[in-house]
């Protein structure tokens, strides 16, 4: 199988406002939804990845398998293979390892698949962490005790919206790093790469405020296919489809009302 990178940006006017942002210091609010737009063919061509796909139906079935009595062995039935008593990071490696397992059995790697991926695996880190006595050094109970927390429709919709935010905020960067050094200087937008920072973690609350869109159809989402027994990777499917639909109709309205 080979690895399936997203397109190229074309010389469009869209990547011209980009750059043209970029050139005149623009803000977040500004440069987040032009490069949405710039990017938008790209990302719609490469919705139905599979990776994606499985990176959202094992975020919604992994908290359930942890309300099971034997974890590890309810990990496997959803196809995440860890040891007799999985650590948080064998859990993750297992987690990882059966994303890409499904994207290769299903046509191969992408750039977006890869991100999702990696997106899973943070949201993850990130929702446990508050209900884990420390981030190394835990016990394979209170990982288990930490993921069962997640199987509510309330925290589920918490780890999908910082799973879409992460996603694309690493989308916009992928996009934005092939120009960011060309905006590093004393006359520059970033006058240092201090300042660059400041601007990416900007980006990042920006794109947390607008995964909002999300979270309230992830509940709904999550209560009526997973406690109706429709939990399937077809519905994962329909999910992170109507989610990305509504991240990109938001970022859009976002231009409209900046432009």
């Amino acid at each position: 199988m080979g690895h399936v990178r997203l397109k190229n940006l074309p010389k469009s006017l869209w990547w011209d406002q980009v750059v043209e942002l970029l050139d005149d210091g623009g803000t977040v609010n500004e440069i987040a939804p032009a490069t949405a737009l710039a990017m938008d063919e790209a990302l719609v061509g490469a919705i139905r990845d599979p990776a994606l796909t499985q990176a959202a139906l094992l975020l919604a079935a992994l908290p359930g398998a942890a309300r099971q009595a034997d974890f590890a062995s309810a990990c496997r039935a959803i196809g995440i293979n860890v040891s007799a008593a999985p650590s948080l990071l064998d859990t993750l490696a297992g987690f990882e390892r059966a994303v890409d397992r499904e994207a290769r059995m299903r046509g191969g790697r992408t750039d977006l698949g890869e991100m999702a991926q990696l997106a899973a695996a943070s949201s993850l880190t990130r929702c446990m962490t508050p209900d884990l006595p420390a981030l190394f050094g835990t016990t394979p109970g209170d990982v288990k005790a930490a993921l069962a927390k997640l199987d509510t429709p309330e925290r589920f919709a918490k780890l999908s919206r910082i799973f879409f935010a992460d996603l694309m905020q690493r989308s916009l960067e992928y996009y934005l790093s092939r120009t960011y050094a060309q905006h590093i200087g004393p006359s520059e937008t970033f006058a240092s790469l201090a300042e660059q920072d400041i601007f990416r973690a900007a980006l990042a609350t920006h794109c947390y405020q607008t995964a909002l869109i999300v979270e309230g159809y992830s509940a709904d989402w999550f209560s009526k296919t997973k406690f109706d027994g429709g939990l399937s990777h077809q519905s994962a499917a329909k999910f992170t489809r109507t989610a990305i639909g509504k991240l990109r109709k938001e970022l859009k309205r976002q231009s409209r009302s900046d432009g």
